[in-house]
């Protein structure tokens, strides 16, 4: 089969279609989504919440379902087994690692209270 000059492909549509990868994940307490061997980062004040994921050929965004903000967006890399952390997110993740947990401290004498004898 051979091609004729007159032949022409037709035009693209004008609002071309969406080829973006989408997935909905509740955001883990270590906030990473995996997008095929990479680790990008998320917000890590939306632990728990649920977030859409927009994959293409260029970026990885994250926006939350319930108030519609965006949660991360990074240049999506095509190298292996990398871990891509923005500089917010880095920065509140060691601040929450180098707070305290908290506790409730008791007086031990409740417990005594509590153990007959």
């Amino acid at each position: 089969m051979t091609w004729n000059a007159s032949e022409q492909l037709r035009p693209l549509p004008a609002p071309l279609p969406d080829l973006d990868r989408r997935s909905v994940l509740r955001v883990p307490p270590q906030p990473y989504a995996r997008v095929d061997t990479n680790d990008y980062s998320l917000d890590p004040t939306c632990v728990g919440r649920r977030v859409e994921l927009h994959v293409s050929s260029r970026e990885v965004a994250a926006v939350a379902l319930d108030t519609g903000e965006l949660v991360a967006r990074h240049l999506r890399t095509f190298a292996r087994y990398r871990t891509i952390t923005a500089p917010a997110h880095a920065r509140i993740l060691s601040e929450r690692r180098a707070a305290p947990p908290l506790v409730e401290v008791r007086a031990l004498a409740r417990y005594d209270a509590l153990i007959p004898g």
